[in-house]
């Protein structure tokens, strides 16, 4: 365990400075609101097949 927290802590701040660092969070998380909008839309079809047999 200690290994893997010491090379978490490595990484930490790694980004701080970074200008873009902001907008490809942005992105990350727009992207991620998508595809949970759509796996939603997908089982909700599913359960809507379900339910008419």
């Amino acid at each position: 365990m200690n290994l893997q927290l010491t090379a978490k802590m490595k990484l930490a701040g790694k980004y701080k400075d970074d200008l873009q660092f902001d907008e490809m969070m942005e992105y990350i998380e727009q992207e991620r609101r998508e595809d949970y909008a759509r796996m939603e839309e997908y089982y909700g079809q599913l359960d809507a097949e379900n339910e008419a047999k």
